[in-house]
């Protein structure tokens, strides 16, 4: 069995070596799901690799983000020209993976958890395409992972230790739908870590920062080849003692994680504080009270927020410190972390409004400093949004300083991000060819009746059954979307026999290999079926894939160069798309007394935005609130829209649609009730300056 270890950096690869790890994983500064984590220049990482190997290590390179044309371009040419051989490829791309398979046919391929392998399908699919490995989703049970190991015929890799996140591998789409900063890019902004309340009537709580996974005791015993540990960021102490758990030199002392059991809602992967927190100092009544503390207090052995009403007391522990402003979905929104030691700031980890991080340290000839405070002048920039600047102090009364040349360089960053502007036209014309995506049966059958384009989404094989196909009579105009989760390897033949004829819309690349049997009108690739790049297309068209849904993370130019020329690209003009997919129950947070009951409501506390929850029998999803709505400005007969609804009725969708095929359909219907507070995803074209 093999010891999988994270690394970033040379004191990493050396403890590796020491702790008596079989293999270690780590990618360039680019290209790799850990953006905000230091990694290898070319330089490091061929001196790595030769370590490695002098030292018996394997090394896999990661390479586990979605790409563009030329980004995979770079990655080969890098790779070629530095002669760079890793012992695999972790990748999560298929367009990426075409290209590894024919430059480097003797390196072995990993599926990258990114990836999305969820069930033995899935897992089949992969080493159908050329894998020698799946690093199975970190949402799996023990027994669901035992069934793809004990049934495949290439390895499996499972995480042991380390982070988890809230949505499903490779599917999360909270950050980037308002704010940019794609988690599928490696460049996640982290809403998931914000305080949130349920029903505007539970305690606040880090309901979506779930605890680490810690399931080394359980995943011991399975027949996976590998044992993975994440932690590019995590001190290597930490690490080395998970090395020994795995081995057998210390006990494990805690479990928790999707490996504890079969019934989900039970795991509670959820805590009001995240246990990752860092408790640093009691307050001391002598002081005042700062309005930018956060204190949290021990209640039944549990910990919650302070309310803002209450004041701190002896007993109450701090935190951290943030400087907000309210945060503008309709402008770039920027935040900063600030590390200090001593009274000094170290760096200060700055997250532009794409998710990617810049980093800014002290320099051992900086000599002048200032008071902190003097970092709040960047919130007067008018043309973006700093809507957060957090710091932790070591005491309650610390006077922190920072040095003078970093606040000029982090000034000179913030400049240069507001001189970005792009020109897009906001004169919207009308558009023909509109699709209204739906999950209500009822409103489906409506929607038939009235002739109107509809994406019916089976989120669930139990709408499958419920499904009354004699109803949908027009078959050109009705596309289904298929399930995205199937955990339990239900087979799909019965099922899609069903709906044979019609549409019919892909959620997993896997899924290819089920609708070869059938005939359909037409077949579209949803965006959960990434594709980023003319790989990735073809790859698709070689599977009689014509029709695609381009993603609304990319521009529409970006997009536009991806798809000129296919059958049909559909853009995302609006509604309410889903923002995460999560295996997480939250059952006891809300108090739900039956599952599945109806949508629950989640504020964003650190944010002020508004969720919804829905739940359904093996996952839940999230969306805003309130209505996404794009502007766009292209009559391409080969180019239709997609407005996802939730909670609309016939009336509504009419009147929508009424206004969407009129030029000008943006500007009037920003003031449509409906839209009210709604705001645009597209954040290269409509990210405006404000004047």
């Amino acid at each position: 069995m093999e010891i999988l270890y994270p690394v970033g950096s040379n004191i990493y690869i050396e403890n590796a070596i020491k702790a008596g790890a079989d293999a270690v994983y780590g990618g360039f500064q680019l290209f790799n799901a850990r953006n905000k984590a230091k990694n290898f220049t070319v330089d490091e990482l061929i001196a790595a690799i030769d370590k490695c190997h002098d030292n018996n290590l394997k090394f896999y390179l990661t390479l586990n983000t979605l790409m563009l044309d030329e980004e995979i371009k770079d990655v080969i040419e890098t790779l070629k020209k530095f002669k760079i051989k890793p012992d695999a490829f972790i990748c999560a791309d298929i367009g990426l993976c075409e290209n590894l398979m024919k430059e480097f046919p003797d390196v072995e391929l990993h599926a990258s958890t990114q990836f999305g392998v969820a069930n033995l399908q899935d897992a089949q699919f992969a080493e159908k395409i050329g894998f020698k490995r799946v690093i199975l989703a970190r949402e799996m049970t023990e027994s669901e992972i035992n069934y793809i190991t004990e049934n495949l015929n290439i390895d499996t890799e499972v995480f042991v230790w380390g982070s988890q996140c809230v949505s499903f591998s490779g599917s999360c789409f909270l950050g980037s739908l308002m704010n940019g900063g794609t988690a599928n890019r490696g460049k996640c902004i982290t809403l998931c870590r914000d305080k949130y309340l349920f029903n505007h009537v539970s305690e606040m709580g880090n309901y979506l920062y779930v605890p680490d996974l810690n399931c080394i005791n359980i995943a011991k015993k399975g027949n996976a080849v590998s044992l993975k540990i994440e932690g590019r960021r995590r001190p290597v102490e930490q690490l080395n003692k998970v090395v020994k758990e795995i081995k057998g030199e210390i006990d494990s002392q805690k479990e928790n994680g999707f490996y504890l059991g079969e019934n989900i809602e039970k795991n509670h992967l959820y805590e009001r504080v995240n246990n990752r927190q860092k408790f640093l100092f009691k307050h001391d009544k002598n002081f005042p009270i700062k309005e930018e503390d956060v204190w949290i207090f021990k209640k039944y052995n549990e910990f919650y927020y302070l309310p803002e009403n209450i004041s701190p007391n002896s007993e109450s522990l701090y935190l951290y410190s943030e400087w907000k402003l309210p945060f503008k979905p309709n402008l770039k929104n920027l935040s900063m972390e600030i590390n200090q030691k001593g009274g000094i700031v170290q760096s200060v980890m700055f997250l532009n409004y794409k998710g990617e991080a810049r980093y800014f340290y002290l320099k051992n000839n900086e000599s002048k400093y200032i008071n902190i405070e003097s970092i709040k002048e960047l919130y007067k920039i008018s043309n973006i949004n700093i809507y957060s600047i957090k710091f932790k102090k070591e005491s309650e009364n610390q006077n922190i300083l920072i040095s003078y040349q970093m606040v000029k360089e982090i000034e000179d960053y913030v400049l240069k991000l507001s001189e970005i502007e792009r020109n897009f036209s906001y004169d919207s014309c009308g558009l023909d060819k509109v699709y209204i995506e739906t999950e209500n049966l009822n409103l489906a059958y409506e929607l038939a009746k009235e002739n109107i384009l509809t994406i019916v989404n089976l989120e669930s094989f139990e709408m499958f059954e419920k499904l009354e196909i004699s109803r949908f009579t027009d078959k050109e105009a009705t596309i289904f979307k298929l399930p995205f989760f199937n955990f339990k390897n239900k087979d799909m033949q019965f099922l899609l026999k069903k709906i044979e004829g019609f549409g019919v819309m892909i959620t997993k690349f896997s899924q290819i290999e089920d609708i070869k049997k059938f005939k359909f009108s037409k077949i579209f690739a949803d965006y959960l079926v990434p594709v980023w790049n003319h790989n990735s297309r073809e790859f698709l068209e070689k599977c009689d894939v014509e029709n695609f849904c381009a993603s609304p993370e990319l521009s529409f130019e970006e997009n536009m160069k991806i798809f000129n020329n296919v059958n049909e690209v559909c853009l995302l003009l609006g509604g309410k798309p889903t923002c995460v997919y999560s295996r997480q129950c939250f059952k006891k947070a809300i108090g739900c007394s039956v599952c599945r009951q109806s949508e629950k409501s989640l504020k964003n506390v650190d944010r002020d935005v508004d969720f919804e929850l829905n739940c359904y029998a093996d996952h839940r999803t999230m969306n805003y609130k309130n209505n996404i709505l794009n502007p766009y400005n292209c009559k391409n007969k080969n180019v239709s829209y997609r407005f996802v609804e939730r909670g609309l009725s016939i009336q509504d969708i009419k009147e929508i649609l009424d206004c969407v095929h009129k030029d000008g359909y943006y500007e009037k219907l920003r003031k449509h009730k409906l839209f009210k507070n709604s705001f645009s995803n597209m954040l290269e074209e409509d990210k405006r300056i404000e004047n």
